[in-house]
C-alpha cells in the first residue's frame, strides 16, 4: 500500500509499503534519493538499499535503535514483527466508538474513535493523552488497487493525536502530536516475494545458482504463482530463509518441462540466527538426497493444474549438475531456436541478467 503522512499540518512523507507474515519492506525519498528498507523478521536482518547508487547495507534488526512501524518490542526485549492490531492501533482493550460517515478522498467512510491514556506509537516511544480515528471503507462498495478490487471494508486513514513521549516511562521528553496518513492501494493480495528481492546485496561468487527442470508446461500460466511455489517448496525442504531463494526465472520449455534458474544466496554474518545454511551446504544436500530418477527430493504444485511434481536437476552428465552457462548454451540450442518470439525474448533477457 502506499501511504501519505501529514505531520504537524506541514510536513508530507510518502511511502510504499509490502507486508508478509516474516518480511517488510518500505520505499520512501530522502533528499530526492530513492530509499528502500527490507526487514526479514525470520533471520533478524535488515537490508537498507539505495536505489540510485545501488548500494547495500546490512544489520541486525536487534540493533536498531531508532523507530520503525513495523517493529514492536516484546517484554524479554525481543524485536518483532508488528501484528495487524498493533498496526492499526486496534484490538483488546482499545474501545472505539462510531462517529458516523464522512468522506476520505471523495470516498465514503466510516469513522471510529478512540480516546486513550496511552499507546505506544514506535519503539521507544509512546503516545498519552491521545487520540485514534480510524476510516474504513463502507461495506459493500468496493475500492480499486494496483493488485486487486476490495470489496469487504478497507483502512482509508488513520489520524493520531496527542502528546508523544520518547524518553521512556517519564515521559521526559514529550511533544505534541499531530499526524494524519491516507492509505491508498491497499490491499489483502499476497505479495509477491520478489519485492523483498536482496540479491543485489550478495558479493559475486557469494551465491550459487541451481538449474532445474519441472515437469508440465506453464507458460501462459501465472509464472508469478509458478515462482511462490519453487520458493516454499525449496525453502522449507532446506530450512533456509525465503529471501535466501532469489533470482527465479523461467528459461524456457520443450514438450516435457519448464526450465528454470535460481540463486541461493548466503546468509549475512549479521543475522540472528543459529547455524544458517550456506549456499554449499544447501546444493550438497540436494545433491545427497536427489532420487534414483535424478530429481530433487521436495515437490512443488503446478499453479495451473494443481498438480504435485518433483524438479529434477538439468545435466550435462551423469555426475555434475550443469554450470549455468552450459545449461544455457544447452537450453538456447534446443529449446529457444524452436520458441515463439516472446519466449525467445524473455530467455535472452534472463540468461543475460545471469
Amino acid at each position: 500500500m502506499h501511504i501519505e503522512r501529514v505531520v504537524d499540518a506541514n510536513t508530507v512523507t510518502t511511502e510504499r509499503e509490502f507486508y508478509d507474515t516474516q518480511l517488510f519492506r518500505v520505499d520512501f525519498l530522502y533528499e530526492s534519493t530513492p530509499y528502500s528498507v527490507i526487514h526479514d523478521f525470520e533471520l533478524g536482518l535488515q537490508y537498507f538499499i539505495n536505489r540510485r547508487l545501488s548500494n547495500c547495507s546490512v544489520d541486525s534488526i536487534a540493533n536498531l535503535n531508532f523507530s520503525s512501524y513495523d517493529i514492536a518490542g516484546g517484554p524479554d526485549g525481543a524485536k518483532r514483527m508488528r501484528t495487524p492490531t498493533e498496526f492499526f492501533r486496534v484490538g483488546a482493550g482499545y474501545n472505539f466508538s462510531y462517529e458516523g460517515v464522512t468522506k476520505i478522498r471523495g470516498i465514503e467512510a466510516e469513522a471510529w474513535i478512540s480516546v486513550r491514556d496511552s499507546f505506544p506509537l514506535n519503539l521507544g516511544s509512546k503516545v498519552v493523552n491521545g487520540t485514534v480515528e480510524l476510516f474504513y471503507s463502507r461495506p459493500g462498495s468496493t475500492i480499486s488497487s494496483l493488485l486487486s478490487n476490495e470489496t469487504a471494508p478497507v483502512p482509508l486513514a488513520i489520524n493520531l493525536t496527542g502528546t508523544l513521549c520518547y524518553d521512556g516511562d517519564d515521559c521526559g521528553k514529550s511533544t505534541s502530536l499531530s499526524s494524519f496518513s491516507t492509505f491508498y492501494d491497499f490491499s489483502t493480495t499476497e505479495p509477491d516475494f520478489d519485492v523483498f528481492d536482496t540479491s543485489f546485496c550478495a558479493q559475486p561468487g557469494q551465491y550459487r545458482i541451481i538449474s532445474m527442470k519441472i515437469p508440465g508446461h506453464e507458460f501462459g500460466a501465472d509464472i508469478g504463482q509458478l515462482r511462490r511455489s519453487i520458493r516454499l517448496g525449496l525453502t522449507e525442504y532446506a530450512n533456509i530463509s525465503l529471501l535466501q531463494v532469489a533470482s527465479i526465472e523461467v528459461v524456457g520449455e520443450d514438450d516435457k518441462y519448464i526450465y528454470v534458474t535460481l540463486q541461493i544466496l548466503p546468509v549475512p554474518s549479521a543475522a540472528d540466527y543459529p547455524d544458517p545454511q550456506s549456499p554449499d551446504d544447501v546444493l550438497q544436500d540436494l545433491r545427497s538426497f536427489t532420487t534414483s530418477d535424478d530429481c530433487f527430493p521436495f515437490t512443488i504444485q503446478l499453479p495451473s493444474s494443481g498438480e504435485k511434481v518433483r524438479p529434477c536437476w538439468v545435466r550435462v552428465d551423469p555426475v555434475c549438475p550443469t554450470t549455468s552457462g552450459e545449461f544455457l548454451h544447452i537450453l538456447y540450442s534446443n529449446t529457444v531456436n524452436k520458441a515463439t518470439p516472446w519466449v525467445q525474448k524473455r530467455f535472452l533477457y534472463s540468461a543475460m541478467s545471469l
